[in-house]
């Protein structure tokens, strides 16, 4: 006899909004993430909640579509990070399509996938900036929004920072 044997209960998601919901009431309190900061020599370590993280989703969500950017292709490019997680949650958990760029890929590739994947904004982390100074001036693409992940100086693109801070600015606004 072949009985099909469970070995333990799986919930069924419509969608990743509904998990990350469902993850933040279960476990609101447990670490999600842990961020590691580096000020010259000093080495810290900041823990990120689901909750806290749920907030950061919201928060990013909300700038979005502040932008314009709803229901619009957002493409993400950056190493494994913080940034990189809460730009595709926000993104899938109701902004709009995500579009992730290997981040191993040649100058040529992104801006080629910039242009096929008629992405509206570009995320990436400041290692990326000259190329997306280059693609910015071939001005080859759809791209309205080039949102940096790290603090620059760079007038030519938006801060993830000051968007969080918008994002969240909206939301008491919204109370």
């Amino acid at each position: 006899m072949n009985k099909k044997r469970i070995l333990y209960k799986a919930k069924e998601y419509q969608d990743i909004r509904e998990l990350v919901t469902d993850t933040v009431k279960t476990y609101p309190n447990n670490i999600a993430f842990i961020i590691k900061e580096k000020q010259q020599e000093k080495v810290t370590y900041k823990n990120i909640t689901y909750k806290m993280l749920q907030e950061d989703i919201k928060k990013l969500g909300t700038a979005l579509i502040e932008l314009g950017l709803e229901g619009k292709r957002i493409a993400i490019i950056a190493n494994n990070r913080y940034e990189w997680c809460l730009a595709y949650l926000a993104t899938l958990c109701g902004v709009g399509i995500v579009v992730p760029l290997d981040k191993s890929l040649p100058f040529g590739e992104i801006e080629g996938l910039l242009q096929r994947s008629y992405a509206n904004a570009v995320i990436f982390e400041e290692k990326y900036s000259q190329i997306m100074q280059n693609i910015k001036q071939n001005n080859q693409n759809k791209i309205e929004y080039y949102i940096c992940m790290d603090q620059t100086n760079k007038e030519c693109f938006l801060s993830f920072t000051d968007l969080l801070n918008k994002g969240e600015k909206l939301l008491i606004k919204r109370r």
